[in-house]
């Protein structure tokens, strides 16, 4: 079976009768930030949708229908993205949509196609309140349980870290995975020394950090987005902090460097772990990819590329485009070699993807453990 899948995602060999809401095309959502301050994961993510969608009908679609994407921009707001999701099911008339990287986005939606019965690929959020969000929910990237629980034990055994201090940014993300890491971290025999939080439209942090340089720990960990995290590394450096600090997934973005200077020299983070290098597929999605955008490989493009891949997967194993199908099928996907790691969704549509360290180094991000 899943030799079969490979073989018809690649190569797009359509000798399948589908059913579809149109005649001609196949539609399909996305709810991204595409402006605002989230739109550093919001873009590379269509990048990567776009480019799936324009190989499959560059091959001739599906049975010789092309896939459109309606695109909707969230702003990264909650309001905004039920707006949109809606239109897209009432008006637009989609068979299912693809979800970017905001936990307050995916659960204020959650309901809307829960109720509707149109499944939801998400491709970045990691709330792991997320995993009990409805039947019709999907996502392709790890939830804050696992990433906070790895995070914990890579502290506790390979740092030979006891001692950590936590300042982390007081939404569905922040509060999640914090208390995953810290509930984790403690279960080990750990210790958290101190625990501050600042809302997500803070710009100073000076009473946060001088509330955790009180105390004697061997790490502090961020968990927060970029923007906020470039902040707190200046003003850590500039308060006198000197020991190891940790962050998060979301800290995989450029503008952390350009925003933090060399005060984020030595940060180590996690990060799913890379794919063989060798991979088929990989390779076709990278030169691709290159051949369109002229770019290498943003955060985030390989989820958005692979999102639109399972759906269409999720088409071929059953022979329909009817949500309620599609939603059966990708239940049935298991083991895909996913050009953004090994794709197989469990009960409850979760994936469980290896994690690595990253570090930045030279103001550069680099593995520091596979």
């Amino acid at each position: 079976m899943i030799k079969l899948i490979k073989i018809l995602i690649i190569t797009i060999v359509m000798s399948i009768s589908i059913s579809c809401n149109n005649d001609n095309v196949l539609k399909i959502g996305a709810i991204l930030p595409l402006t605002g301050n989230s739109a550093v994961w919001g873009i590379p993510t269509k990048e990567g949708i776009e480019l799936s969608a324009s190989l499959i009908n560059n091959k001739g679609g599906i049975e010789g229908k092309k896939i459109e994407i309606i695109f909707e921009d969230t702003k990264a707001d909650p309001t905004t993205a039920t707006n949109a999701v809606q239109k897209l099911i009432s008006i637009d008339k989609v068979i299912s949509i693809i979800d970017n990287s905001n936990s307050s986005v995916t659960l204020a939606v959650a309901p809307i196609v829960e109720k509707s019965k149109i499944p939801l690929l998400v491709t970045g959020a990691s709330s792991p309140k997320i995993k009990d969000a409805g039947d019709y929910i999907f996502r392709i990237w790890n939830s804050d349980d696992l990433e906070g629980e790895f995070m914990a034990n890579y502290v506790f055994d390979s740092l030979k870290m006891r001692r950590i201090a936590i300042i982390y940014v007081n939404n569905n993300y922040g509060v999640g995975l914090s208390n995953v890491f810290s509930n984790s971290f403690v279960n080990r025999s750990g210790m958290i020394v101190s625990k501050e939080t600042f809302e997500e439209s803070s710009i100073d942090f000076k009473t946060q950090i001088n509330k955790v340089l009180l105390h004697n720990f061997d790490a502090l960990y961020l968990v927060c987005y970029p923007k906020q995290g470039a902040i707190l590394l200046k003003q850590l450096k500039e308060l006198g902090n000197n020991k190891q600090i940790l962050g998060a997934v979301a800290f995989e973005d450029p503008t952390l460097l350009e925003n933090s200077g060399n005060a984020a020299e030595g940060l180590l983070f996690p990060l799913p772990a890379p794919v063989d290098s060798l991979n088929s597929n990989y390779i076709e999605f990278k030169n691709a990819f290159y051949d369109k955008y002229k770019k290498t490989i943003p955060f985030l493009a390989a989820e958005g590329y692979d999102g639109l891949s399972v759906l269409i997967i999720s088409i071929l194993i059953g022979k329909s485009s009817n949500p309620e199908d599609i939603k059966n099928n990708l239940y049935k996907i298991q083991k895909y070699n996913g050009v953004s790691g090994l794709i197989s969704f469990d009960t409850f549509g979760e994936v469980h993807k290896p994690f690595g360290i990253r570090i930045i180094k030279n103001n550069k991000f680099e593995w520091y453990d596979k």
